[in-house]
C-alpha cells in the first residue's frame, strides 16, 4: 500500500537523469527505484520492497525495468531493477 501510494502520487518520481531519456518521462507514470529506496529507508529492498512490486507487476498494475546483462538469471531474479512503470491510469 505505502509503495503504491509513493509510485503513484509521484513522489518516487525523479525529476532528472540520462538513463530516462530513452524511454517515457520519469514523473509520467515511471518512478526510479533508487528513489523509491531513499523514501522507504526503514523497509529492507530485498524482502519488502522488490516482492511488493513484483506482486504488482504479476498483478498487471506496473512494469519493471531491469538493465540488459544478458544473464537470463538476473531477470529470473530481479537483479538490477532501475525503475518502475505504471501501467494503469490513475
Amino acid at each position: 500500500m505505502i509503495i503504491g501510494l509513493l509510485l503513484f502520487r509521484g513522489q518516487a518520481c525523479e525529476s532528472t537523469g540520462s538513463a530516462c531519456a530513452d524511454r517515457s518521462p520519469v514523473g509520467r507514470g515511471r518512478s526510479l527505484v533508487a528513489r523509491l529506496r531513499e523514501k522507504l529507508p526503514h523497509l529492507s529492498y530485498e524482502r519488502v520492497i522488490l516482492p511488493a512490486l513484483i506482486r504488482l507487476e504479476e498483478q498487471g498494475v506496473v512494469a519493471l525495468v531491469q538493465t540488459r546483462t544478458g544473464d537470463p538469471m538476473a531477470e529470473i531474479l530481479r537483479e538490477g531493477v532501475t525503475h518502475v512503470e505504471l501501467r494503469v491510469p490513475v
